[in-house]
């Protein structure tokens, strides 16, 4: 199992999004999709933004999935994950409005087209009486 792969279950582990790991631990978007290990400036953002993470089972699998002296702040998440959940899901709305957006903008389009075009038919019919 590759370092990413392990990362994406402790994701699971969290009940986070990839995405909202990646927001976390300050990694490109997309990042824990590609491949299967981490460059170091990865690696050490991880370490610097998951303290409960066993960087030697996400390296070398060794140990357990986190640090033992950390098990009870994996148990009751941080306010540090509350605020980025938070973020993340205001990002995700603003990009559903933004769709929505362009959706009404494209059905207006659309009933404007099928409109004339449907004056263009009455006109036909008018001159053909």
């Amino acid at each position: 199992m590759g370092s990413k792969e392990k990362v994406r279950q402790y994701a699971d582990f969290k009940g986070v999004t990839n995405y909202e790991l990646e927001k976390i631990c300050k990694l490109t978007h997309g990042v824990l999709k590609s491949g299967e290990h981490f460059r170091t400036d990865q690696l050490k953002n991880i370490r610097d933004n998951l303290p409960e993470i066993n960087m030697d089972w996400v390296i070398y699998n060794e140990g357990e999935m986190t640090k033992n002296d950390a098990l009870d702040e994996v148990n009751d998440p941080s306010e540090k994950y509350e605020v980025v959940n938070k973020d993340v899901e205001i990002q995700h709305l603003k990009e559903k409005i933004a769709l929505q957006e362009r959706t009404i903008e494209e059905l207006s389009e659309t009933k404007q087209f099928l409109m004339d075009q449907v004056n263009t038919i009455k006109e036909c019919k008018s001159k053909a009486s």
